[in-house]
C-alpha cells in the first residue's frame, strides 16, 4: 500500500475526519471507540481493514461555486457551504476526479453559471459521480438550480467526447433551500439512465438516489462476513428494523435483512 502525500485540505474539509492519520493510525483509532463502546458486552474482534484505503469511493458529489469570475469545487468546510476547492480528492475513484475536473472547465468555457445560495439562482450547483467496478460503467449526475442548462447539447457532446466511458448523465433539478444534494425531479441527458453493478453473483440496477455501498472492494468482504456470522438456515427468521419499526415481509421462509443482504441471503438458499 503506498501512502499518498497528506491531503492538502485535511484540516478544513468537512468530506473526512481522520485523513492526518495515516491508515494503521486510523484502524487503531477506531478500534480503540469501538472497544471503549461495547468491550463490556462482548469481545470486540479486530477490525477488517481494506488493501488500499485510496481512491475508493464508487459514488463523489462535489458542490460547485464561483469565486473571483472562476468556477471552483469541492466540499464544504464542515458545518458550513463554505467550499474547500479540489481538484484530486484522495478517497474518490481517479476517474471521477477526472471527469468532476473536466466538467468544471467546461463550464468555464460554456460560461454555464453556478449556483448562488446568497441571490439563489445560478445553474450548476452539485455534481455527482457514480461508478461501477465490474460492469465499468460510469453516471455523471447534474444538478441544478435552474431547469434549463445553457448550451446543453454542445455541453454533453464535449462531455462524451473527452470521456466516452460515460454510459448516463441525468440532470436533477433542486431550486429549493435545502442542504439536501438532490431532489426527486430527474430528466435523463444520455444513456439509459441508471448504471448496474455485480456483487456476490447478483447483479444491482442503481439510480441517482439509489443507496449502494461506496466502497466497492470492502463491500463483498461486509456482506459474506454478516452472513457467516449470522450462520442462518432456512428456518430462520431475519428481521429488518427501520425507523424503530420493525418490518416482516415474509418470503418463503426467511426475512429480509437489509435490501441487499436479503438478496444475497436467499441466493444462498437458492431462493431467488
Amino acid at each position: 500500500m503506498e501512502r499518498l502525500e497528506k491531503c492538502k485540505v485535511s484540516d478544513i474539509c468537512g468530506g473526512c475526519q481522520l485523513q492526518h492519520l495515516d491508515y494503521k493510525q486510523q484502524l487503531e483509532l477506531k478500534q480503540q471507540r469501538i472497544e471503549r463502546l461495547f468491550s463490556k458486552i462482548k469481545k470486540v474482534e479486530p477490525i477488517i481493514g481494506c488493501d488500499n484505503p485510496y481512491h475508493y469511493r464508487n459514488k463523489v458529489q462535489m458542490a460547485f461555486s464561483s469565486y473571483k469570475k472562476r468556477v471552483i469545487c469541492g466540499n464544504y468546510v464542515e458545518s458550513t457551504h463554505e467550499i474547500v476547492e479540489i481538484k484530486n480528492c484522495q478517497i474518490a475513484d481517479e476517474k471521477a476526479n477526472d471527469i468532476i475536473n473536466t466538467i468544471k472547465k467546461l463550464v468555464n468555457s460554456f460560461h454555464i453559471s453556478t449556483f448562488d445560495e446568497n441571490r439563489f439562482s445560478g445553474c450548476l450547483r452539485h455534481v455527482m459521480v457514480r461508478l461501477s467496478k465490474t460492469t465499468n460503467e460510469i453516471m455523471v449526475i447534474l444538478v441544478t438550480g435552474s431547469f434549463t442548462i445553457p448550451y446543453k447539447k454542445d455541453f454533453i457532446g464535449q462531455l462524451i467526447n473527452i470521456h466516452p466511458e460515460i454510459t448516463t448523465i441525468i440532470q436533477c433539478v433542486n431550486n429549493k433551500r435545502t442542504s439536501m444534494v438532490l431532489s426527486d425531479r430527474f430528466n435523463i441527458l444520455y444513456g439509459k439512465g441508471y448504471i448496474e453493478d455485480k456483487l456476490n453473483g447478483l447483479t444491482f440496477r442503481i439510480s441517482p438516489s439509489a443507496f449502494y455501498q461506496v466502497n466497492s472492494n470492502q463491500t463483498p468482504i461486509l456482506y459474506n462476513k454478516a452472513i457467516d456470522l449470522a450462520q442462518l438456515n432456512k428456518d430462520d427468521i431475519v428481521i429488518e428494523n427501520i425507523n424503530q419499526q420493525t418490518v416482516e415481509t415474509y418470503s418463503r421462509g426467511v426475512y429480509q435483512f437489509l435490501p441487499i443482504m436479503d438478496a444475497l441471503v436467499a441466493r444462498d438458499f437458492d431462493e431467488i
